[in-house]
C-alpha cells in the first residue's frame, strides 16, 4: 500500500488554490502517477483509494488532487471546465515538482470520467508514458448533445447553467463546461503527442455511453487499448464489476506504466 506522505497545496495563475496529495516516497519511486477524479467526486473516492491500496513497493509514487469547488479545494464546481482542470493540473504538478525535485520524471496520469478527458488533454503537460482510463468522458460536448433534446440544450444556454447529478451532489453546472469542451479534440491531442492509452469502461456506462469511447479506440488501434467489463455501468456498482476494473488499472500500472 502506498501511504501518505505530505498534503500539497498549488496556485492556479487565476489565484484559485487547488488541493492535493503525495503517496509514497519521492526519492526512490521510479513512477510517478497522477490520479484525476471524476466530476462531483473527489480524490479520495472509492477507485482511487482501492488502486493505492494496491501499489505497494517502491516503484510508485502517486499524486492526487481536487479540481476545483471538489474534495478540499476551494471554489465553485459549477464552474468547472476542461480548461480549468487542467489550470489546477498544471499547479499542483509544478508545485509537487518544486517541493520534491528528485521526484521520479517519467509519469503515468490515470483519469476517471471528467478526470479522463482532462487526463488526455494534459498529455502535452505531463508528457506522461501512458495514459489509464476509467469509464472516461471522451467527448463531452457531444455526450451533452446526445443526452439532452434540442430544448434541453437552448434552455442550457439560454439560462447560462443547468443542474445536474454529480456522484455525491447535484451540481449547477455552466453552459462554459459545454462550449470550453468542444474546442478539445482528442484525437488530435492525442496524434500530436502519441502515448499509448488502456481504457476500461463498462458496456452498459449510463454516463459516457461506450460508443463514443469505442469510436475513439477504432481510430487510434495504434495507440489505444480498450477493455469493456460486459454488464458493467459508469461506476463499476456491483462489487465483482468494481473489483475486475481495479484489477485491469493495478494490472496496467505494474506493467506497462511500471516498465523501463
Amino acid at each position: 500500500m502506498l501511504r501518505s506522505l505530505s498534503e500539497i497545496t498549488g496556485n492556479t495563475a487565476s489565484g484559485r488554490v487547488i488541493k492535493g496529495k503525495v503517496f509514497g516516497d519521492p526519492s526512490i519511486g521510479r513512477r510517478l502517477v497522477v490520479l484525476l477524479h471524476g466530476f462531483g467526486s473527489s480524490s479520495e473516492n472509492s477507485a482511487n483509494t482501492a488502486i493505492l491500496h494496491a501499489l505497494g513497493g517502491e516503484r510508485f509514487v502517486a499524486l492526487t488532487l481536487d479540481f476545483m469547488g471538489h474534495g478540499e479545494s476551494p471554489g465553485n464546481a459549477g464552474e468547472t471546465t476542461i480548461t480549468s482542470g487542467l489550470e489546477d493540473v498544471a499547479a499542483i504538478y509544478h508545485a509537487f515538482r518544486e517541493r520534491y525535485p528528485m521526484a521520479p520524471t517519467a509519469v503515468c496520469v490515470l483519469g476517471s470520467s471528467f478526470g479522463g478527458a482532462v487526463a488526455l488533454a494534459s498529455v502535452e503537460l505531463l508528457r506522461p508514458v501512458d495514459v489509464i482510463l476509467r469509464s472516461p468522458m471522451i467527448d463531452i460536448a457531444g455526450i451533452q448533445s446526445k443526452k439532452r433534446s434540442s430544448k434541453e440544450m437552448d434552455d442550457w444556454r439560454r439560462v447560462g447553467s443547468i443542474e445536474i447529478q454529480g456522484s455525491k451532489r447535484r451540481i449547477r453546472l455552466n453552459y462554459d463546461y459545454y462550449t470550453d469542451s468542444a474546442r478539445y479534440d482528442m484525437e488530435k491531442i492525442l496524434r500530436s503527442h502519441p502515448v499509448p492509452v488502456f481504457i476500461v469502461q463498462g458496456e452498459f456506462d449510463e454516463v459516457s455511453p461506450i460508443e463514443f469511447t469505442k469510436r475513439f479506440a477504432d481510430r487510434n488501434r495504434d495507440l489505444v487499448e480498450l477493455h469493456i467489463i460486459q454488464g458493467a455501468d459508469h461506476r463499476f456498482s456491483a462489487s465483482n464489476d468494481f473489483a475486475g476494473m481495479i484489477e485491469l488499472l493495478v494490472n496496467r500500472l505494474q506493467s506497462g506504466c511500471a516498465s523501463e
